[in-house]
């Protein structure tokens, strides 16, 4: 296909920094390559979060989100230090020397509450046309370092994601983890969003996973179809609770995993569960235990299915596994073997009711005896 310029349009342009195109064109998401063109094309303008949200047709959070990427990338520089908010007070953004910006001082952030429209001016972020090679802005920089320092352990509970000028950071400062993500843009075959970067990252930086294992994981999440960051980044805090931080830890709980699935592939079919999707962890753990450890054939682990339908109206797969808990204790692994087991049991059964009744009646009939002599 051959491209060519269209110069009916070539009437009105503005500039976009080399930068922009040369680094961080294959880090931006789609949302902040948005903002940052319309911020260019509207410099001298009034613009507030409300006003790129409505322009761009993008939630305000991601507008705050792509323009902190975009400061953190020196492209913009933000006089304060603030996202911006829709205000009365809201200046237009000026073209500002990247040498005034540093020299500025900027107020350190705080834990106090946000301060009202009333209370507080912002400026939009204006654009910054400093030398590319300029080093951020200190006031940044401390708290990234802060951010690493005060590392601690992955809770239970779902922790909030590094924000976007951490991430950035990282990404300048560790060429294998942008390397990483590169790569797995390229196994979805599309670009991922902010929030799924901040995710790798996380499983990264917090729960300590090396970039190459965390490539492995994405390549096995991919092999069977899940994609979603979600998934990974579950499987991702199980790995790092099980110390699977090596190649050769990581590649032998993929091939037990494999191992697995297979396992819950023949059960399924056995049983007729057709298109189940992925299993769950109790039918990958069952059905590699009735396989693979205690060996049953596909006839006795039908017959234990049908056994527990039967019982229970449905399939439940912990009634199943007692079941065949029970043939395994007793060494049972055909059916003709299962025939004779039940057939003995049910002998020795009648023969100890028989044995119970009579003796019942013996004791009946002694303190009859006995009771003659009274």
């Amino acid at each position: 296909m051959l491209i060519e310029l269209n110069l009916g349009k070539w009437g009105s342009i503005f500039p976009v920094p080399n930068s922009v195109v040369d680094e961080d064109i294959k880090l931006a998401t789609e949302n902040q390559l948005k903002v940052l063109l319309y911020v260019l094309r509207h410099n001298g303008d009034t613009l507030t979060e409300e006003i790129l949200s409505d322009k761009l047709g993008i939630n305000s959070d991601d507008v705050t989100d792509a323009l902190n990427f975009w400061v953190s990338r020196e492209v913009l520089s933000n006089t304060y230090d603030l996202p911006l908010r829709d205000t009365a007070s809201v200046q237009k953004p000026k073209v500002q020397p990247a040498r005034e910006t540093v020299s500025r001082n900027t107020p350190p952030r705080t834990n106090a509450p946000n301060p009202t429209v009333n209370q507080v001016q912002q400026n939009p972020i204006p654009i910054n046309q400093g030398s590319v090679n300029q080093k951020p802005v200190n006031n940044t920089v401390q708290n990234v370092e802060t951010v690493k320092e005060v590392k601690k352990p992955r809770p239970l509970s779902r922790q909030q994601k590094p924000d976007s000028v951490f991430v950035a950071q990282r990404l300048k400062e560790d060429k294998q983890l942008a390397e990483l993500l590169e790569e797995v843009q390229n196994v979805f075959g599309k670009p991922i969003s902010s929030g799924d970067i901040a995710t790798l990252v996380m499983l990264h930086e917090t729960d300590g996973l090396p970039c190459e294992v965390l490539m492995m994981l994405v390549y096995y999440c991919h092999s069977i179809g899940k994609d979603n960051m979600r998934y990974i980044e579950k499987m991702g805090v199980e790995w790092a609770a099980n110390d699977i931080t090596t190649l050769e830890r990581a590649d032998e709980r993929i091939a037990n995993m494999q191992t697995y699935g297979e396992s819950w592939k023949r059960v399924s079919q056995i049983i007729g569960m057709y298109n189940s999707g992925y299993p769950t962890k109790a039918q990958q753990e069952n059905s590699n235990r009735w396989v693979n450890e205690w060996k049953f054939s596909d006839e006795m682990i039908k017959e234990a299915y049908e056994r527990c339908v039967n019982h229970k109206n449905k399939f439940n797969i912990s009634y199943t596994n007692g079941i065949l808990k029970n043939w395994h204790k007793n060494g049972i692994t055909t059916l003709q073997e299962l025939r004779d087991f039940e057939e003995k049991k049910s002998i020795t059964n009648s023969t100890n009711k028989n044995q119970e009744k009579q003796a019942v009646s013996y004791d009946i009939d002694s303190y009859e005896d006995f009771s003659m002599f009274d």
